[in-house]
């Protein structure tokens, strides 16, 4: 499992907006396919356990229970919506 240090977590979710709850503007339909897409079930409570149903934990959940491979590739993939976010007017 990966472990983010406490900056990169902090860091990570003031990128994300997970203040409150959320996930940048994702819904949570739009979260899951956005996860489903990475072949990752972001609402499975029995692989990702212990924080809850927001976006927000749910991410949480993956951060501290998924692997390398889902870790990595859903910063990549949150990394690469913000840059298409950014460019779309």
């Amino acid at each position: 499992m990966v472990k983010l240090s406490l900056p990169n977590k902090v860091f990570l979710e003031g990128v994300l907006g997970m203040g409150g709850g959320y996930v940048l503007d994702f819904s949570n339909a739009s979260f899951a396919d956005f996860f489903g897409d990475l072949d990752i079930d972001i609402y499975d409570e029995q692989k990702y356990p212990g924080f809850g149903d927001s976006k927000a934990n749910r991410m949480r959940a993956l951060w501290k229970s998924g692997s390398d491979i889902e870790v990595s590739a859903s910063i990549t993939a949150l990394a690469d919506y913000v840059e298409a976010r950014k460019a779309t007017p």
